[in-house]
């Protein structure tokens, strides 16, 4: 759970915000927040965007072909087709997480 100095500290940013007083206080990354940045820093390449990628087209193929034979009404091919390239679109946006490494 967060400290109260920490959430009294965040209304008054989001009061002074508000209150139109210009720019908000610059709050100083954390040594957790560098740490962060710089181990997703080698992550981000498209290398394992394209792994990503590509799992989860797997995985939306299947799952589109699954949920097309439940539904009536739904092909299963043009389900599966239309599920793995949502997932591949989805996922290559996003990037991959970070237990999607081989570190």
């Amino acid at each position: 759970m967060s400290e109260p100095d920490d959430i009294e500290k965040l209304l008054r940013e989001i009061d002074a915000m508000n209150a139109g007083g210009g720019q908000p206080a610059q709050v100083p990354a954390t040594p957790q927040r560098k740490e962060v940045e710089s181990a997703d820093a080698g992550k981000s390449g498209a290398g394992g965007r394209v792994a990503w990628a590509g799992t989860s087209a797997i995985g939306g193929f299947f799952a589109g072909g699954f949920a097309g034979l439940i539904l009536p009404f739904v092909g299963s091919g043009s389900a599966a087709v239309g599920a793995a390239i949502g997932a591949a679109i989805a996922s290559a946006v996003s990037g991959p997480p970070g237990w999607f490494s081989r570190d």
